[in-house]
């Protein structure tokens, strides 16, 4: 195999020719090999939908940005999640080019699942400086945080006669390397014997009813009944793929717009740091995967470290308002938000969420599968993927196409947000594609959804 540097339009791409893939897989797992191009928008898609304009009262997304991410114990491992979280917000402002966007600001909303202190959404907006006046609030959605954060500022800002919520700042953030450790109370005292510490990030992935890793669930999904068994082959293949769209992506600059450079701390330096750590490129294989021991104790288990998300840290923010008063201020639309939707599931299963919650939102939007150009589906776990892309009819080149969780990283809180600015990605490098759709699974049995419109076609 050999990659061929392509330009079209001005946007580069790297094109992958393989004469033959490492994996050779079965069903839905084996037609997701490599692409031709990262993307490569024909314009065939959502041709039957009508164009609309934008309309002053329509909630749109200007400026998604997001950090590189981190590896646990990586490149934030002395950086506070505030520390960070403050720099994309910030650069996020400064993109504006308002030297008084600051005045007005409404609301910050953040998604944190591992908090530190008092209401760190609000000590992000006192830390960039935006008006006293304006407020904040942090949301615990697991998995959905960050999404949750957006959708949230937009049902604000549709009832803004009510609410007076005209601008929201809207994302998330994680430290997961920074997580404390957990002791129960000791304010009554100890009897004989030792205590034992429960490390934060575990209880933050711990099914609350059944006291399992979340990836024990998503072990669950490679055996439902009435569909075919997915194998670790299946689930390797799927991060392999993984794996090489990240590269691809960044290699061909798809992340210049949306992923901003964060100072942070490396001993007695400061270095500024733009990449996603947990990417593996060209050194992924299938061979190396297999290597790889099941991670929950599963018998005949298949998830692996090599085939589910890691532990991560990282940000992502992004002005949520309405398109009068994107015109108002002199913003730039991203994008438009058509519809969206969360729904409860099993909490067993809880990898099934993102199945309901696309279908409802997709039938709010008036589209089909058929319609999305892009579906950034979180890849807390490859079955995951799998099973949901299945289900839902998702095409090959549609699926993450730049890549999932798998390579760039998974930080909880800002995870939704992260997948919002990756289709605006796909937006930019793709003018003519109209329709992208970002979900994810949350923990404790809910998916959440959310379908938005490339500004470009407005």
């Amino acid at each position: 195999m050999y990659f061929l540097p392509l330009t079209m339009g001005g946007v580069k791409f790297i094109v992958l020719i393989m004469n033959k893939f490492e994996a050779q897989s079965t069903s839905y797992a084996e037609s997701l090999t490599i692409p031709e191009a990262i993307r490569q928008v024909t314009g065939e898609r959502g041709q039957s939908i009508e164009h609309t304009r934008l309309q002053e009262d329509d909630v749109v997304i200007c400026y998604p940005v997001r950090s590189g991410i981190g590896n646990f114990a990586g490149a934030f491992v002395n950086t506070p999640a505030h520390e960070f979280g403050t720099a994309v917000v910030n650069e996020l402002l400064e993109r504006t080019g308002r030297g008084d966007i600051r005045e007005k600001v409404d609301m910050l909303i953040a998604g944190q699942v591992i908090q530190h202190g008092m209401n760190p959404a609000n000590q992000l907006k006192v830390l960039a400086g935006i008006r006293k006046e304006a407020t904040g609030f942090t949301i615990n959605d697991a998995c959905g945080s960050s999404l949750r954060a957006v959708l949230d500022a937009a049902s604000l800002i549709r009832d803004r006669e009510h609410t007076g919520i005209k601008v929201a700042i809207a994302g998330g953030f994680e430290n997961m390397s920074m997580a404390p450790s957990l002791l129960a109370s000791n304010r009554t005292g100890y009897g004989l014997g030792g205590q034992t510490f429960t490390d934060g990030v575990l209880a933050s992935l711990t099914d609350a009813f059944e006291k399992v890793h979340m990836g024990v669930t998503a072990e669950r999904l490679a055996g439902l009944p009435d569909r075919p068994k997915i194998t670790r082959a299946d689930a390797d293949h799927y991060a392999l793929r993984s794996q090489r769209l990240a590269m691809l992506a960044w290699e061909a600059d798809y992340f210049k717009d949306t992923v901003v450079p964060v100072d942070v701390k490396q001993g007695r330096e400061t270095v500024s740091f733009r990449t996603d750590e947990s990417m593996k490129g060209s050194k992924a294989t299938m061979e190396g995967l297999a290597r790889l021991k099941p991670a929950f104790g599963v018998e005949n288990g298949i998830v692996t470290p090599g085939n589910a998300s890691g532990i991560s840290d990282g940000a992502a923010f992004m002005i949520v308002t309405t398109a009068g008063e994107a015109e108002k201020l002199g913003l730039e639309i991203s994008m438009r938000l058509r519809s969206s939707a969360d729904v409860g599931v099993a909490h067993e299963l809880m990898g099934l969420g993102p199945i309901p919650s696309s279908l409802k939102a997709l039938g709010r939007a008036g589209l089909t599968m058929s319609d999305v150009g892009i579906f950034e589906l979180n890849e807390a776990f490859a079955n995951v993927a799998l099973v949901c892309g299945e289900a839902l009819g998702v095409e090959p080149d549609q699926l993450n196409p730049l890549g999932g969780a798998i390579a760039h990283g998974h930080p909880i809180g800002a995870t939704g947000g992260v997948l919002l600015t990756k289709i605006a990605s796909d937006f930019k490098n793709n003018p003519e594609s109209r329709f992208g759709m970002a979900s994810l699974c949350v923990g404790g049995g809910q998916g959440i959804s959310a379908v938005v419109e490339n500004a470009n076609n407005l």
